[in-house]
Protein backbone atom coordinates (compact mmCIF):
# COMPACT_ATOMS: atom_id res chain seq x y z
CA UNK A 1 0.00 0.00 0.00
CA UNK A 2 1.45 3.25 -1.06
CA UNK A 3 -0.32 6.24 -0.31
CA UNK A 4 0.80 10.32 0.32
CA UNK A 5 4.76 9.50 -0.87
CA UNK A 6 4.52 6.38 2.12
CA UNK A 7 4.67 2.71 1.55
CA UNK A 8 2.35 2.31 4.56
CA UNK A 9 1.95 -1.70 4.51
CA UNK A 10 3.52 -4.86 3.00
CA UNK A 11 2.18 -8.32 3.06
CA UNK A 12 3.76 -10.96 1.89
CA UNK A 13 3.17 -13.21 -0.72
CA UNK A 14 5.14 -16.13 0.48
CA UNK A 15 2.50 -17.55 3.01
CA UNK A 16 4.21 -16.44 6.00
CA UNK A 17 3.02 -13.42 8.54
CA UNK A 18 6.49 -11.61 8.51
CA UNK A 19 6.37 -8.13 8.93
CA UNK A 20 8.44 -5.93 6.67
CA UNK A 21 7.14 -2.59 8.62
CA UNK A 22 10.03 -1.64 11.24
CA UNK A 23 7.34 0.12 13.06
CA UNK A 24 4.60 -3.29 13.05
CA UNK A 25 7.97 -5.74 13.63
CA UNK A 26 8.85 -3.77 16.51
CA UNK A 27 5.44 -3.54 18.23
CA UNK A 28 4.50 -7.39 17.58
CA UNK A 29 7.82 -8.19 18.98
CA UNK A 30 6.77 -6.30 22.24
CA UNK A 31 3.26 -7.42 22.15
CA UNK A 32 3.69 -11.07 22.23
CA UNK A 33 6.88 -10.19 25.11
CA UNK A 34 4.05 -8.19 26.95
CA UNK A 35 0.82 -10.70 26.45
CA UNK A 36 2.36 -13.54 26.17
CA UNK A 37 -0.45 -16.48 25.94
CA UNK A 38 -3.08 -14.03 27.55
CA UNK A 39 -6.42 -14.92 27.61
CA UNK A 40 -7.45 -11.58 26.46
CA UNK A 41 -6.39 -7.45 25.89
CA UNK A 42 -7.48 -4.84 23.55
CA UNK A 43 -5.75 -2.23 21.19
CA UNK A 44 -6.93 0.97 19.84
CA UNK A 45 -4.96 1.76 16.35
CA UNK A 46 -5.12 5.30 15.68
CA UNK A 47 -4.35 4.63 11.64
CA UNK A 48 -5.92 1.59 10.33
CA UNK A 49 -3.02 1.05 6.99
CA UNK A 50 -3.09 -2.04 5.97
CA UNK A 51 -4.51 -3.47 8.72
CA UNK A 52 -1.79 -5.90 9.60
CA UNK A 53 -1.35 -5.71 13.12
CA UNK A 54 -5.38 -6.29 13.85
CA UNK A 55 -5.53 -9.07 11.19
CA UNK A 56 -2.37 -10.86 12.82
CA UNK A 57 -3.72 -10.20 16.91
CA UNK A 58 -6.77 -11.51 16.53
CA UNK A 59 -4.86 -15.18 14.85
CA UNK A 60 -2.74 -14.64 17.73
CA UNK A 61 -4.93 -14.23 20.77
CA UNK A 62 -8.53 -15.41 20.64
CA UNK A 63 -9.41 -12.84 23.49
CA UNK A 64 -8.12 -9.85 21.29
CA UNK A 65 -10.11 -7.05 20.27
CA UNK A 66 -9.45 -4.28 18.09
CA UNK A 67 -10.67 -0.63 17.35
CA UNK A 68 -9.33 0.85 14.84
CA UNK A 69 -9.84 4.91 13.58
CA UNK A 70 -9.02 5.13 10.09
CA UNK A 71 -10.41 8.64 8.67
CA UNK A 72 -10.27 7.43 4.90
CA UNK A 73 -12.82 4.96 3.94
CA UNK A 74 -11.13 4.08 0.96
CA UNK A 75 -7.98 2.98 2.91
CA UNK A 76 -9.91 0.18 4.50
CA UNK A 77 -11.59 -0.62 1.57
CA UNK A 78 -7.80 -1.58 0.07
CA UNK A 79 -6.42 -2.97 2.99
CA UNK A 80 -9.76 -5.72 2.24
CA UNK A 81 -7.86 -6.47 -1.17
CA UNK A 82 -4.64 -7.50 0.74
CA UNK A 83 -6.06 -9.73 3.28
CA UNK A 84 -8.45 -7.70 5.66
CA UNK A 85 -11.46 -9.17 6.81
CA UNK A 86 -14.22 -5.90 6.90
CA UNK A 87 -16.54 -7.95 9.15
CA UNK A 88 -14.35 -9.33 11.61
CA UNK A 89 -16.58 -9.37 14.59
CA UNK A 90 -13.10 -8.54 16.95
CA UNK A 91 -12.09 -5.80 15.27
CA UNK A 92 -14.31 -2.58 14.84
CA UNK A 93 -13.54 0.28 12.52
CA UNK A 94 -14.10 3.69 12.98
CA UNK A 95 -14.52 6.05 10.06
CA UNK A 96 -13.68 9.30 11.60
CA UNK A 97 -10.49 11.46 13.21
CA UNK A 98 -9.37 9.31 15.95
CA UNK A 99 -9.44 12.36 18.38
CA UNK A 100 -13.24 12.41 17.26
CA UNK A 101 -13.15 8.75 18.44
CA UNK A 102 -11.61 8.56 21.41
CA UNK A 103 -13.14 11.56 22.75
CA UNK A 104 -16.20 9.52 22.53
CA UNK A 105 -15.10 6.34 23.30
CA UNK A 106 -15.31 5.59 26.70
CA UNK A 107 -13.66 1.93 26.61
CA UNK A 108 -9.89 1.35 27.83
CA UNK A 109 -7.25 -0.36 25.99
CA UNK A 110 -3.85 -2.37 27.18
CA UNK A 111 -2.69 -0.42 24.25
CA UNK A 112 -3.24 2.88 21.83
CA UNK A 113 -0.91 2.32 19.14
CA UNK A 114 -0.67 5.15 16.84
CA UNK A 115 0.53 5.51 13.41
CA UNK A 116 -1.19 8.30 11.25
CA UNK A 117 0.18 10.12 8.96
CA UNK A 118 -0.64 13.03 6.55
CA UNK A 119 1.62 13.23 4.05
CA UNK A 120 5.70 12.90 5.29
CA UNK A 121 4.22 14.25 8.89
CA UNK A 122 1.79 12.99 11.74
CA UNK A 123 -1.04 15.08 12.16
CA UNK A 124 -0.92 18.20 14.56
CA UNK A 125 -3.74 17.46 16.60
CA UNK A 126 -2.35 13.72 17.24
CA UNK A 127 0.67 14.84 18.49
CA UNK A 128 0.03 17.71 21.27
CA UNK A 129 -0.29 17.28 25.10
CA UNK A 130 -3.67 17.83 25.01
CA UNK A 131 -4.25 14.69 23.11
CA UNK A 132 -1.76 12.57 24.86
CA UNK A 133 -3.79 13.23 27.99
CA UNK A 134 -6.87 11.78 26.10
CA UNK A 135 -5.21 8.81 25.43
CA UNK A 136 -3.75 8.58 29.03
CA UNK A 137 -7.71 8.53 29.54
CA UNK A 138 -8.11 5.84 27.51
CA UNK A 139 -5.83 3.17 28.66
CA UNK A 140 -5.97 0.59 31.19
CA UNK A 141 -4.29 0.36 34.64
CA UNK A 142 -0.60 -0.12 33.15
CA UNK A 143 -1.47 0.07 29.66
CA UNK A 144 1.30 1.56 27.20
CA UNK A 145 1.01 4.67 24.51
CA UNK A 146 3.10 3.49 21.27
CA UNK A 147 3.89 6.11 18.56
CA UNK A 148 5.45 5.20 15.00
CA UNK A 149 7.63 8.14 14.80
CA UNK A 150 10.02 9.27 11.66
CA UNK A 151 12.19 11.65 11.89
CA UNK A 152 16.01 12.78 10.90
CA UNK A 153 18.63 10.93 12.50
CA UNK A 154 20.89 13.98 12.59
CA UNK A 155 19.09 16.66 14.82
CA UNK A 156 15.36 15.04 15.05
CA UNK A 157 13.58 18.05 16.00
CA UNK A 158 10.28 16.55 15.82
CA UNK A 159 11.30 13.51 18.01
CA UNK A 160 12.51 15.39 20.73
CA UNK A 161 9.58 17.74 20.96
CA UNK A 162 7.40 14.71 20.51
CA UNK A 163 8.95 13.12 23.33
CA UNK A 164 9.18 16.37 25.58
CA UNK A 165 5.45 16.93 25.37
CA UNK A 166 5.07 13.13 26.53
CA UNK A 167 7.08 13.51 28.98
CA UNK A 168 4.51 16.52 30.55
CA UNK A 169 2.18 13.49 30.56
CA UNK A 170 3.42 10.51 31.36
CA UNK A 171 6.10 9.43 33.75
CA UNK A 172 7.60 6.96 31.62
CA UNK A 173 8.56 7.70 27.83
CA UNK A 174 11.10 5.02 25.93
CA UNK A 175 12.63 5.63 22.59
CA UNK A 176 13.51 2.07 20.60
CA UNK A 177 16.10 2.96 17.45
CA UNK A 178 16.10 -0.48 15.21
CA UNK A 179 19.89 -1.93 13.69
CA UNK A 180 18.20 -2.16 10.04
CA UNK A 181 17.37 1.82 10.59
CA UNK A 182 19.11 3.88 7.61
CA UNK A 183 22.72 5.39 9.17
CA UNK A 184 23.64 7.95 6.65
CA UNK A 185 23.87 11.37 7.92
CA UNK A 186 20.53 12.92 6.79
CA UNK A 187 18.53 9.65 6.13
CA UNK A 188 15.22 9.85 7.76
CA UNK A 189 14.69 6.50 10.54
CA UNK A 190 11.72 4.96 12.29
CA UNK A 191 11.54 5.50 15.89
CA UNK A 192 9.70 3.75 18.21
CA UNK A 193 8.08 5.56 20.98
CA UNK A 194 6.26 4.09 23.97
CA UNK A 195 4.91 5.83 26.92
CA UNK A 196 3.20 4.76 30.03
CA UNK A 197 2.33 5.38 33.83
CA UNK A 198 3.91 2.21 34.47
CA UNK A 199 7.90 1.26 34.27
CA UNK A 200 8.36 -0.30 30.71
CA UNK A 201 10.46 -3.19 30.21
CA UNK A 202 13.75 -2.26 28.65
CA UNK A 203 15.17 -4.76 27.36
CA UNK A 204 15.85 -5.94 23.62
CA UNK A 205 13.47 -6.78 21.19
CA UNK A 206 14.32 -9.19 18.37
CA UNK A 207 12.19 -9.39 14.67
CA UNK A 208 10.36 -12.53 15.47
CA UNK A 209 11.27 -13.53 11.76
CA UNK A 210 15.29 -12.15 12.52
CA UNK A 211 17.18 -9.60 10.98
CA UNK A 212 16.41 -7.28 13.18
CA UNK A 213 17.06 -6.04 16.94
CA UNK A 214 15.82 -2.89 18.80
CA UNK A 215 17.47 -1.34 21.71
CA UNK A 216 15.62 1.17 24.27
CA UNK A 217 16.92 4.52 25.71
CA UNK A 218 16.21 7.23 27.05
CA UNK A 219 17.11 10.60 25.14
CA UNK A 220 18.35 13.66 27.51
CA UNK A 221 16.20 16.88 25.71
CA UNK A 222 17.10 20.18 26.85
CA UNK A 223 13.68 21.63 27.70
CA UNK A 224 14.42 25.26 27.20
CA UNK A 225 15.73 24.57 23.76
CA UNK A 226 12.73 22.03 22.68
CA UNK A 227 9.49 22.65 21.20
CA UNK A 228 6.40 22.01 23.69
CA UNK A 229 3.12 20.48 20.69
CA UNK A 230 0.23 21.74 22.15
CA UNK A 231 -3.13 22.53 20.41
CA UNK A 232 -1.67 26.68 20.40
CA UNK A 233 0.91 26.05 18.61
CA UNK A 234 2.84 22.59 17.37
CA UNK A 235 4.75 23.33 14.22
CA UNK A 236 5.24 19.40 12.58
CA UNK A 237 5.91 20.53 9.44
CA UNK A 238 8.73 22.90 10.45
CA UNK A 239 10.12 20.49 12.33
CA UNK A 240 10.45 17.44 10.50
CA UNK A 241 10.72 18.27 7.38
CA UNK A 242 14.35 19.89 5.94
Amino acid sequence: MFLDGWVQSIEPTDGSGRLAIDAHAFLDAWAHRRHGTAAEWSAFFIGGGGYSLPMRWVEAWPGFRATVAEIDPAVTAFAATIGFRQDHNRIAVRDDDARAVLRRDPGRYALVFSDAYAGHTMPAHLVTVEFHRLVRDRLAAGGVYAINAYDWKARPRFLEALVHSLRQVFPEVVVWTSSAAPNRHGDRSPFQVLASDAPIDRAALADRWGGREWSAAEPAIDASATVLLTDDYAPVDRLTLR
